[in-house]
Formats: structure tokens, sequence, C-alpha cells
């Protein structure tokens, strides 16, 4: 939450409509998602311009619009640049804030570990997390202003599209505990190199102090790279013999999740987690390192397990009308989408169905690895069904590794993978759908599968 008095003392902003004792409780940029009293943000982006929609969101409830052009608006909050005044919030809320953070950035898992640290450290103190994947120069601004000062630990995303980005999100906020889930190719349109990728994410160390922690994937090739540059105390957490937590799978549950054992700071423990994937396992492995620098024992994170609901999971497992439906349309990486296929190729007593999507800011690299994930679909799946232009690659290295033809089809877009999901899915199927979520597929099976 954050005062209106102290909004403008942020920001220099100046208040119309609103009187001077007034709270926010929750922020958006989105005017289709304006909670009631919410403050909305007219930010200008690449494509669109939020002013257009600054009406809108006060007639869906919001209590004012933070906005920088003129208009007749009310209630308003008038500031010279709206994307400025949302890092002064950013710093702001900072400054009040009196218990720690815990910033988490990496090429993948980062909102599943956030999820899973901040459900873990919520067994002993009042925790605060960042809602979904509010993560960017705009997004966490937002998701803050829903922070309660006096609140003990506070979990965070960090994400950028180019270098200088995560610099400048943790020299507003910065943490005192900074987690890197993995290095890979995500964004590598836009940097250019996986090491190039690496230092921009590298940038999430330079906001620690030097009583800092870092916690890096002990099974990431990029660990000992990253760790130069930590100003303090680093540690690593996974299944590699390096790590000082170290996850060992004693049972693999498929889509129920593991049984595994955590081991390390003299503790060691079995879990269950309900979450299926290999990207659960490296995010429980940092989480719970993360937890035990918060005098979190092993044992409490076994027993926090237990109480884990497996519907806040990113994947989302459902069935209906016969349908196995594994959703993992929140987004899409080469990593994760590998890993999404082997989840579903483990899938037996199934036909396997997956519908797969573009991978967004891959640059010149994208046709190759769209192909890579083709080939690693052919091992996995009985039936594809690729979407838009990265999904015409995705087919074309599934028939090179030998994938029929009969068996792949490609949709120009989501109205035409809807037709064709509605012609091939039937009762006793399993069926796997995945994209960046720019390309639309989230809410597809739904769908389909939705009664008459």
């Amino acid at each position: 939450m954050i005062k209106l008095t102290d909004l403008l003392a942020d920001t220099g902003g100046v208040a119309t409509g609103l009187p001077a004792g007034h709270v926010f409780q929750v922020a958006t940029a989105d005017s289709r998602r304006c909670a009631p009293g919410s403050l909305f943000a007219a930010v200008r982006g690449d494509h669109d311009n939020g002013h257009r929609y600054a009406q809108m969101a006060l007639d869906s409830g919001a209590g004012a619009v933070l906005v920088d052009e003129p208009g007749d608006w009310q209630p308003r909050i008038q500031v010279p640049d709206t994307r400025r005044a949302l890092f002064q919030i950013l710093s702001g809320q900072r400054r009040r804030f009196t218990g720690r953070v815990v910033a988490i950035t990496g090429s993948v898992g980062k909102t599943t570990t956030k999820d899973l640290l901040a459900h873990l450290l919520a067994s002993t103190f009042t925790t605060f997390a960042t809602a979904g994947n509010l993560n960017s120069d705009v997004g966490l601004p937002i998701a803050v202003v829903a922070l309660d000062p006096d609140q003990e630990v506070a979990v965070v995303e960090m994400a950028m599209r180019l270098p200088g980005e995560i610099a400048a999100l943790v020299k507003a906020f910065s943490p005192d505990l900074a987690i890197i889930t993995r290095i890979g190719v995500s964004h590598i349109g836009r940097l250019g190199s996986v090491e190039a990728i690496a230092r921009a994410k590298a940038e999430i160390l330079g906001g620690l102090a030097r009583t800092g922690i870092a916690i890096f994937n002990a099974d990431d090739p990029w660990a000992d790279y990253l760790a130069l540059a930590a100003p303090g105390s680093v540690l690593r957490a996974g299944q590699g013999e390096q790590a000082d937590l170290r996850l060992t799978v004693l049972e693999d549950r498929g889509l129920l999740g593991w049984r595994v054992r955590l081991a390390g700071f003299g503790s060691m423990v079995e879990a269950d987690l309900a979450w299926p994937g290999p990207g659960a396992l490296e995010a429980l492995a940092l989480a719970a390192a993360g937890a035990v620098q918060f005098g979190v024992g092993l044992e409490q994170v076994a027993a926090a397990l237990q109480s884990l609901d497996p519907a806040a999971c990113r994947i989302y497992i459902w069935d209906r009308s016969g349908v196995l439906v594994i959703d993992d349309s929140y987004n899409a990486s080469p990593q994760s989408m590998e890993a999404a296929l082997r989840l579903l190729g483990a899938v037996s007593g199934h036909r396997r169905i997956a519908v797969l999507g573009d991978m967004r800011e891959l640059g010149q690299h994208g046709p190759r690895l769209h192909q890579d994930v083709g080939r690693i679909a052919a091992q996995c799946v009985d039936r594809l069904i690729a979407v838009g232009d990265g999904g015409r690659a995705i087919a074309a290295g599934a028939l090179e590794a030998g994938f029929s033809p009969a068996d792949t089809l490609v949709a120009s877009d989501r109205r035409e993978a809807e037709e064709i999901c509605r012609r091939w899915i039937k009762p006793g199927d399993a069926v796997l759908v995945k994209a960046s979520r720019a390309v639309g597929l989230d809410g597809l099976m739904q769908a389909v599968l939705t009664d008459d």
C-alpha cells in the first residue's frame, strides 16, 4: 500500500480530486485489470499509449490515474513523466520497507522460484511476493505498490530485455539476497550472445551490499562466472556434488511431482514437491537455500511443502471430457519447451499431442532454436500442432527428425489452432499447450473443451 502523501513526495506529482489521507492498495498499467480503487499508471510503450485508456480505467473502478499528459481525468495525479514516477515510487517503497528483500532473476524459472520461496518464508514471516510475472521496469513498481512497509520479507522478480535494466531496478529496490536461477538463450535476439545475457543478469548482484548473499544454480555452467561478480557470500543449490544445498530425486511421480532429499547446512530431510517438471526441482533447491538463509530450517521447508497448492503451479494440469491438459502457456523458452515436452513424453496411457507456438526474442537464432524444439518433440509426442511462424520451424525440425507428416499440422494463428484441436483431440488424449504469452494460446483448451 502507498499513502497519497508518500506518492506525491516520491514523484513531485500534483493530485486532483483526492483527499489528502487517501491510500492506494494496488496499482496496474492494464486498464482491463483495474481493481476497485486501484491506481492506474498511464505508460507509453513501444506500440501504445496508456493515456488512451485512462478514462476507461476510471470507468472500470480505478481510484485515480497517474498521468503525464494534459487531460481532464478525475481523480488524477499529474507527474512530469509516468515511467520516471514509477521508479520513484519503487525507490520510495524500498526506503519505507523495514524488512529484508530477496530479488530473483534468470533466463528461466524466476516465477516458480519466487512463488516457492515466498511460500516457504510465509511459514515463518509475514511475506510479500510480486504478483504473477510483474518484473519489468513497469511491472515491478506496479507490484510493490501493494507492499505493506510492516511486512518482514519481500520476494521480487527482476527481468530485462536490454543491458542496464536490472541495474536500474536494483538501484531503486536493493536486495539483501539475490538469486540467479539459470542463464539461457532467452533474449539472445536482443543481446547477441549467452555471455551478454549472463552479464545482464549479473547486474542484480550490483545491488548487494558486502553483507549480502548470492545464490546460484549449482548445475548451471555459468555459476562460476556469476560468482566473480558477487560482492559478498556465494552459495550454490542444485543436484550436483558441488552444491551447498543438494537436492536428490528419490522418486519421479510424473504429473504428481517429486519425492526428494534436501541436504545441506548441517541438515537433511526428505520432502514431497507437488509440482511436476524438472524446472520445479531447480526452483525448490534455490528456494530452500534462500529460506535457510532467513533461518527457516530444512525440516520447516519439508513441512511447508505439504501445504503447497499444486493449483498455484505455473503448469496448470486439468482433465475435462476425458482429455488430460498440461497448460504451460504462461511463457516459453528453449529450455522450458524441452522440459515441458519431456514431461508430456513421460505420460503413459494416452495419445500425446503438443500444441506449440513461437518463442519470442530469439532474433537470428530463432529458426534454429525452434527447429531444435521440433526435434525434441519428435521424441516425445504422437501428434504435433505448431502455431505461427515459429511453429513452422518447430514442425520443420520434427519432420527432419523423422516425425510423421500425417501427424503434423501447422496453424497460422490461435483461431486456426483451435479449429485443428477440435478436429484432432479426442477423449483419452494428453495435450500440452506451450508458447510465448504473446502468441495467445492461454485459454485455448478451455475454449476447445467447453461444453456446448
